[in-house]
């Protein structure tokens, strides 16, 4: 398949199967760590291993039920959106805090107070945009 219509592809399968987060986390003794995560959870292995084939990262197998669970982080994150941002509908401007969160990084130690503020400025955005649904105007009710 050529690059162009995997990334078509990808972006159509994502924006309806995928997930983009800003994760946050504290380890005891460490500061508040923020990253860029994807995941995609699926029944169907034959469309996992071809995510894999065409955008690397690491796929699980859930035990609970047999499914799959592929998950990419950090700069693997970065470089799949940077591809496929142009691509989705739905998942873009979750897609587009995530990169402006990469790109933007100050990469400093100690991470500067502005810069950990900036962050979770992203991460409270993303988590907003989760929350944002479409209507569908399409619909037909039944017993209507």
């Amino acid at each position: 398949m050529e690059r162009q219509h995997a990334l078509s592809y990808m972006a159509g399968f994502f924006d309806g199967e995928g997930c983009i987060g800003i994760l946050k986390r504290q380890r005891k003794g460490w500061n508040i760590e923020y990253f860029v995560q994807i995941s995609i959870g699926q029944m169907d292995g034959g469309i996992m291993d071809w995510v894999v084939e065409n955008f690397r990262g690491h796929l699980h197998q859930v035990k609970r039920d047999n499914s799959y669970f592929w998950i990419i982080s950090n700069k693997e994150a970065y470089l799949f959106l940077k591809e496929i941002t142009p691509y989705l509908k739905y998942k873009k401007p979750q897609a587009e805090v995530a990169l402006d969160f990469y790109e933007n990084r100050d990469l400093r130690k100690p991470i500067p107070i502005e810069e950990l503020a900036r962050r979770e400025s992203l991460y409270l955005k993303m988590k907003e945009l989760k929350h944002i649904f479409t209507i569908g105007h399409s619909v037909r009710r039944f017993n209507d």
